[in-house]
Order: C-alpha cells, then structure tokens, then sequence
C-alpha cells in the first residue's frame, strides 16, 4: 500500500503506509477539520524546509529530505508535520489545530 492524502468538505486525512509510518512518526491518520484549514499552496520541499525549526520526532537528513514532527521557526510553540524528498512539490496546509500550525504533504499522495 502507499501512503494517501484526502481533501473534501469536511477534513483533511493523511494516511502513512509501511515505512512513512516509522520516518514520519505518524502510526495512525492524521485528521484536520475544514474548518481549521487556514491556507493552502503547492510549494517546492525546499521552502518548507527553511520555515523548520527542531526536529520533535521523525526523520530528517537534510531540509529537503524530513519526515515526521518539527517546529516552526519564529513561531513559539507551534508544530509542523511534513513529508519532504528533494525536488518534489508538496501541497502546504497552513491549519489550526491545537499545536499544529503547517502540515506538508507530496503533491502525489492526494487521489485526484
């Protein structure tokens, strides 16, 4: 199986598969409601990667290659959860959802 994005009316989903599960830190769906998407853009991984700060847990070996929990950079106590491999568009939601400000997701995970 590989790992999946869904966008409707009413939530945004994130559902890692098999090793996304381990590098992202994320071992269940991630679940947004539409009503806590601020924004949403379609971004290189490269200017995701300069907005992180600490790695909280996941995987990171570069900022364009991070997978799992980070902070944010300027943005006290906010969190970010991203899914970044170098030269990839990602599709960036700007949310608020408790500490969760920013999650990245590859373009290629949504089925549209």
């Amino acid at each position: 199986m590989r790992s999946t994005a869904h966008l409707d009316s009413v939530q945004l989903t994130v559902m890692p598969h098999g090793w996304a599960r381990l590098w992202g830190m994320l071992v269940r769906p991630l679940q947004i409601p539409a009503s806590e998407i601020e924004t949403v853009d379609v971004v290189s991984a490269i200017h995701v990667g300069n907005l992180l700060g600490w790695k909280i847990g996941g995987t990171a070996f570069s900022r364009q290659r991070a997978m799992g929990w980070f902070s944010l950079r300027g943005e006290r106590g906010a969190r970010a959860w991203v899914w970044l491999t170098p030269g990839r568009e990602v599709r960036v939601f700007r949310v608020n959802h408790g500490r969760l400000r920013l999650v990245a997701i590859p373009v290629n995970w949504f089925n549209e």
